[in-house]
């Protein structure tokens, strides 16, 4: 049970470290389940293993999902796309099981309305927070005490300031990095089932001729695998072409690319991430 007592310790205490945690795996959202059994656990036996066994009793933990927005935001993002992070509820870790997989929770408060973070998220489901710089300090404290995020700040610093800093450049270099962000994105709607995207990959490859893929019996395919069709040494003009017709497969919201400067290519003999079916593990595509 949340114990809002509890919570008005927690908000007016220093927090020192806490783990940022998802819940979602596949398509089961946990939340629920976690609360109301005074758990969290880790939803994979191969990974964040060493990470749950490091989470120590008295430490906070709060439950998180992270996505990108371009629309209705508080502030003005300039046209591009955002990070954004809901936190759903937080509470304090009580026990460790140490086995990788399980720690014993007392959940303080659920929020009816997930607070959003924005700029400074992280997608994986294991992510450590402490309070050694000013952007974990400013997480905490708006998970935890309700503070308000300084959008301001955040758009400024360095690694946000090109887009959506006060004095944004209008000569970006690298146009081509919200295309590929918003790609990215779109590409993750195919997680958890790749047959329809791996069908019209086959067909492009039939209208495009493109031999590494021909006659390969394709049954899976990888995201590096996908984003790399257009990132091979072909010419420009087919890598726009294939750019363009898989982000119209995608729904890709934002322009097809100007230019590629600086973007990496691959060996057009090594263009594959992972094996045939029969070399391959039944965990490979999955991981990658």
């Amino acid at each position: 049970m949340i114990d809002n007592k509890n919570n008005e310790k927690l908000i007016q205490g220093q927090i020192d470290t806490a783990w940022f945690v998802g819940a979602t795996y596949g398509d089961d959202d946990q939340l629920d389940n976690f609360i109301e059994q005074g758990i969290w656990k880790n939803g994979y036996s191969d990974k964040y293993l060493d990470q749950v066994r490091s989470m120590q009793k008295g430490e906070k933990i709060v439950i998180k999902s992270a996505f990108t927005r371009k629309y209705e935001l508080p502030f003005d993002n300039r046209g591009h796309m955002v990070s954004v992070m809901a936190v759903k509820a937080v509470g304090t870790i009580t026990s460790n099981l140490n086995d990788g997989q399980t720690v014993q929770v007392d959940w303080l408060e659920k929020f009816d309305e997930p607070k959003q973070w924005y700029f400074y998220t992280n997608r994986t489901t294991v992510w450590r927070i402490d309070n050694t710089s000013w952007m974990n300090k400013a997480l905490l404290d708006f998970t935890f005490k309700s503070a308000q995020q300084d959008y301001s700040k955040f758009a400024n610093a360095p690694y946000w300031k090109e887009r959506f800093g006060d004095s944004p450049k209008n000569d970006v270099r690298f146009k081509w990095a919200n295309f590929y962000e918003s790609f990215a994105d779109k590409l993750l709607s195919h997680k958890n089932d790749r047959r329809a995207l791996t069908a019209f990959i086959i067909e492009l490859a039939n209208e495009y001729q493109l031999s590494y893929i021909i006659g390969k019996d394709l049954d899976d395919i990888c995201p590096f695998t996908v984003m790399g069709i257009f990132n091979r040494g072909v010419t420009e003009q087919n890598r726009k072409a294939l750019a363009s017709a898989l982000a119209q497969f995608l729904s890709v919201d934002e322009p097809i690319l100007e230019s590629f400067e600086a973007i990496p290519i691959l060996n057009n003999q090594k263009s594959w991430f992972f094996a045939n079916e029969k070399n391959r593990g039944e965990r490979d595509i999955d991981n990658l």
